[in-house]
């Protein structure tokens, strides 16, 4: 990649702090949404929540040229590290003596050039910058409250590992002055490893297993950040850092608030009932259908008029700071945007996108806003709205009639990406085939055809990425994730094919509990063909231990597929 020089920097900088500028002022009042109630007003958790802050302004890793300097020069090797940076409150005096310190620590090295300037910029950062924000534990709120006994010692240890980990997984937000974290009203779930904030869907599959072992109130804690990010953004950010101010990821609100409300209901008294409903008609609702209609259905980013579908999209055409230092971003995408879009999607990355992201209706994509819309309707149903439910059963059929027409290939039998520039299918077939069982899209025929897609992508540990072995893409080939495992189990489920959801079940309890066994933690993602953790290399990041969303789907497949009932610790 070729080297900026310092006025590119600042211009490039400057528009990013502006556009997250623009998402809210230092005025609390700057809400997008302030006719609807907030979480303090109206909510369906038990615990009372956090106030928010006012906003600060952009992060130093968004808008300081030494940050984005030491970028350029490769002097971290993740540059997630700088992105989460803030100057500390030294005075002028010292912040000199620290750079003659450094200057002189690289002359007495021998040090000169681009070779020196790397050397004092790591000194100089190191002393002069900090975290820009603490995640604290909550004691009490996540300790071991169940164990399992299957019969195989280690799915039983491995369960309790994952009671363990949730200690260190849910965090509460203290954000700084000049920090990159965005506060929350409730503890937020983080993914662990590098990623030490929540993200939008991670913490849909984390909160699978929190109901899956009897944790609804944390659940509902989740619905109510990601509600609370609605009124106060217009919509849910990718993550909870500044930097994720200008896109999302897919869309699961509606399946998350669906689910909290369900799992509510049941056994609530009547008093309970009508409190939620009232949460469902004057909070959760409204705000879903502005997420949806404001932010996703727009046409001038994410709503492609012409065919009826989505992509992805940001509002920046710029290098993500937050990029690992082996990202290169010219490659990675067409344009910066569409490596932008490509991390969205949650996908980041796969050659399913074939480089422009932001072209491309996904299949995932809309599936999830098929769901939306379904959901939707449901809900209008519940409170009593005809009319509207009606006019979102009509959307949800306008979109089933497109993805129908563009992205089915009634040759292979399957969904598949669709490319809006060159008005061709891509010719690939990726986990993400099996949302369309989860949202419901598929006719059963369909879904006898996708049932058949398992030859193609189902290997000893569970569902491949993709198919597309030849991609160095972490989001193909053989790299099994815990959500292409929960749309499949799920979808076959729900579809009537129990014997098939029951044995991709055990393949992912299995193959986790076989990685535990041997690493003593799970990771991000596993290698379905040899069943075991996937091995590093210069063209993936390291896989991350931790690791959320595989321990809630781990949860989740063992309760809610095997039938295994969680016992109480005495």
């Amino acid at each position: 990649m070729r080297s900026r020089k310092p006025k590119e920097i600042l211009l490039i900088f400057a528009a990013t702090a502006l556009f997250a500028a623009g998402f809210a002022s230092a005025d609390s009042r700057s809400v997008a949404y302030p006719e609807i109630p907030s979480v303090q007003e109206l909510r369906i958790t038990e615990t009372s929540p956090t106030p928010l802050r006012d906003y600060p302004g952009p992060s130093a890793g968004m808008t300081d040229p030494v940050l984005e300097r030491a970028r350029e020069l490769y002097v971290f090797d993740d540059f997630k590290y700088l992105a989460d940076l803030r100057p500390k409150d030294l005075t002028a005096v010292q912040l000199e003596r620290l750079r003659a310190q450094g200057r002189e620590m690289v002359r007495k090295a021998g040090k000169s050039g681009e070779e020196g300037e790397r050397a004092f910029l790591k000194f100089f950062i190191e002393a002069v910058y900090e975290p820009g924000g603490r995640l604290q534990k909550v004691p009490g709120l996540t300790k071991p409250g169940w164990k399992v006994k299957t019969g195989d010692a280690e799915i039983d240890a491995t369960f309790d590992y994952t009671e363990r980990t949730w200690s260190d997984l849910v965090r509460k937000t203290d954000p700084l002055k000049g920090g990159s974290l965005l506060d929350s009203p409730y503890p937020v779930l983080i993914p662990a490893g590098r990623f030490q904030e929540s993200y939008y869907w991670d913490s849909y599959f984390g909160a699978k297993g929190l109901i899956a072992t009897h944790r609804l109130e944390l659940a509902r804690m989740q619905a109510e950040n990601f509600l609370s990010s609605v009124r106060r953004y217009g919509f849910v950010p990718n993550g909870g850092r500044d930097y994720y101010l200008s896109r999302s990821q897919p869309p699961v609100l509606s399946s998350l608030v669906r689910d909290v409300y369900e799992a509510s209901m049941r056994g609530a008294a009547p008093d309970e009932r009508a409190h939620l409903k009232d949460w469902l008609a004057r909070r959760a609702y409204p705000l879903i259908e502005r997420d949806y209609a404001k932010f996703w259905m727009n046409p001038k980013t994410r709503y492609d008029a012409e065919t009826g579908l989505n992509h992805h999209w940001d509002a920046l055409d710029t290098p993500r700071p937050e990029r690992h230092g082996s990202d290169n971003e010219r490659a990675l995408g067409k344009t910066y945007r569409d490596v932008r879009a490509a991390a969205e999607s949650g996908l980041d990355f796969t050659e399913t996108f074939q480089g422009e992201a932001t072209r491309i209706a996904g299949v995932l994509l809309n599936s999830l806003l098929y769901k939306t819309e379904t959901d939707l309707a449901w809900m209008a149903e519940e409170l009593g709205h005809g009319g509207e439910a009606g006019r979102y059963r009509a959307a949800a059929s306008k979109r089933l009639a497109a993805m129908n027409r563009y992205l089915w290939d009634p040759v292979r039998g399957r969904f598949e990406n669709y490319n809006l520039r060159t008005h061709r299918r891509v010719n690939a077939v990726s986990g993400d085939l099996f949302a369309t069982l989860f949202a419901r899209v598929a006719t059963p025929a369909q879904a006898k055809l996708i049932r058949d897609q398992l030859s193609i992508l189902e290997g000893p540990g569970g569902i491949r990425a993709s198919d597309v072995s030849h991609s160095t893409y972490q989001w193909d080939g053989n790299n099994g994730w815990a959500p292409f495992q929960f749309f499949a189990i799920a979808g076959l489920r729900d579809y009537g094919y129990a014997a098939d959801a029951r044995r991709l079940a055990r393949k992912w309890v299995e193959v986790n509990a076989k990685i535990y066994r041997q690493s003593g933690v799970l990771f991000e993602r596993v290698d379905v063909q040899k069943r075991s953790k996937p091995e590093a290399d210069t063209t993936k990041y390291s896989p991350q231990p931790g690791f959320l969303w595989t321990n809630g789907i781990f949860d989740w497949a063992l309760v809610e597929i095997l039938g295994v009932q969680p016992e109480p610790v005495s």
